[in-house]
């Protein structure tokens, strides 16, 4: 495949779930709620609540609930990206990239496709960057959340005690769902690590190196988020409770690149929403360190 930028706007056009895919697949958002079609500006979201009752057994219809929910306020901002790039910078890039490691010629991998995913990547990165961002903001003990009563910042030493000390603030309700998640830096998800490894409470996959890492006696999953990085904060969250809203269902939301012949310069547009509410943080807890 030719370096040729004129066909990076019909490129574009023709794939357009890029942006969605790019979105959608940022790694936090597995471990969360997640809504599309979301416009700008202050959304009430509805949150199923009732707990389903059952009646003794009986020929008429005697309803033993009804469906409730709750709604909290999210603020779904319209973000953008806007670049200029020089095309002899993009040349080389696209020359490192069929040079890597186990590439033949990179006959398979387009051009615009190399160039796509450069930009992307960004935005999965702004996205998980505001997801830590927003629950550390939403989730502290000023906001009703669960505070342990001596939280410390995570050593190899203490790191075990202080997640059990986190997991016990969660109110019982939330003790017993099974989308608990413990989100934190990625340097304090290492110092866990190490200290459980330490402790002789988890044992690497020596198949792929990686694995899902659970504080032991518990069915909360560690997470890290690179919106926490630099960050001592630490949150026991209920997945379904926390909700990332965003748009994707129309032009409103989109990704292009196009070559500006008079400027000599490859011009990329990313559009896209984005915002993000806690419910019930009462049943939640943090650390509530900065």
């Amino acid at each position: 495949m030719a370096f040729n930028l004129t066909g990076l706007q019909q490129w574009t056009e023709e794939n357009t779930d890029l942006l969605s895919a790019q979105i959608l697949g940022t790694e936090v958002l597995s471990e969360i709620a997640v809504r599309t079609g979301i416009s700008a500006g202050t959304v009430a979201l509805n949150i199923f609540s009732s707990d389903t009752a059952d009646a003794a057994r009986n020929c008429s219809w005697d309803p033993s609930g009804s469906m409730t929910f709750d709604q909290i306020d999210v603020v779904v901002g319209d973000r953008q990206i806007k670049q200029e790039s020089c095309p002899v910078t993009l040349r080389d890039y696209w020359l490192a990239a069929r040079m890597a490691p186990g590439e033949q010629g990179n006959e398979e991998v387009p051009f615009e496709q190399v160039i796509a995913d450069y930009f992307l990547k960004g935005v999965s990165k702004n996205i998980e960057d505001f997801i830590g961002g927003a629950i550390k903001t939403q989730v502290t003990g000023a906001n009703g959340a669960g505070v342990p009563a001596a939280p410390a910042a995570l050593t190899v030493a203490n790191a075990i005690t202080q997640l059990n000390d986190l997991y016990d603030a969660l109110d019982a309700e939330t003790q017993m769902r099974d989308d608990v998640k413990i989100i934190m830096s990625p340097a304090a998800y290492r110092t866990a690590v190490r200290s459980f490894v330490a402790a002789d409470l988890v044992h690497y996959n020596f198949n792929d190196g990686t694995q899902d890492i659970y504080l032991p006696g518990t069915s909360a999953k560690l997470i890290k988020s690179s919106g926490l990085v630099g960050s001592d904060y630490i949150a026991a969250i209920a997945g379904e409770f926390v909700v990332f809203a965003t748009g994707l269902m129309d032009d409103m939301d989109k990704f292009n690149m196009f070559y500006d012949q008079g400027q000599d310069v490859l011009k990329t547009t990313v559009f896209y929403r984005r915002g993000l509410g806690v419910y019930n943080v009462a049943g939640l807890a943090t650390n509530d360190l900065a």
